[in-house]
């Protein structure tokens, strides 16, 4: 399995623009992309139609401060507990080591859970996490964990930042 980031670092940018492509890398992240904004559309469409409100601290952030945290801050933490942490361990638990779909499971109900602003926002937070972490268990078996994460975090940090500009109630 090659390892891109060592290219990288050498300065074999060569290696790593073909990778984009071969793998149809960037396809599989529009598209997940995608249905992460679907979700997001879905859902807030829903608490419209019922009214259902989605408090959070969020709200009382200025907006600078609320594009540092929400866009920038929390993908990189949220990364690093609910796939590479989480990824981890379970991966070192025998039941889980031909059970990767229960990985992505328990990484996303806990994901969810820790969204508790409403039950329609950790369901919505729920379906965001299967597709993130469907996604991030492709990019691990497919490249390296350092790969994976910094993937995961920039999609994340495009999707929160996305749904800002446009509407911040699907904000994961």
């Amino acid at each position: 399995m090659p390892n891109y980031f060592n290219s990288i670092n050498k300065g074999e940018y060569k290696n790593f623009a073909p990778f984009l492509f071969r793998n149809k890398f960037l396809l599989k992240f529009l598209i997940y992309l995608l249905l992460a904004i679907i979700n997001g559309v879905i859902f807030s469409e829903i608490s419209k139609y019922f009214n259902i409100s989605i408090e959070n601290d969020f709200d009382k952030m200025s907006i600078f401060k609320k594009y540092l945290v929400v866009g920038i801050i929390s993908p990189i933490i949220e990364t690093f507990i609910f796939q590479a942490f989480i990824f981890k361990i379970l991966n070192k638990v025998k039941y889980f080591e031909n059970r990767k779909y229960l990985i992505i499971l328990v990484s996303s109900i806990l994901f969810a859970l820790s969204h508790s602003y409403s039950s329609l926002y950790i369901f919505m937070t729920f379906i965001a996490g299967l597709i993130i972490n469907t996604f991030y268990m492709q990019l691990v078996l497919s490249n390296s964990i350092k790969f994976a994460n910094i993937v995961i975090i920039v999609f994340h940090m495009i999707f929160n930042l996305l749904a800002l500009s446009i509407n911040d109630c699907w904000v994961v």
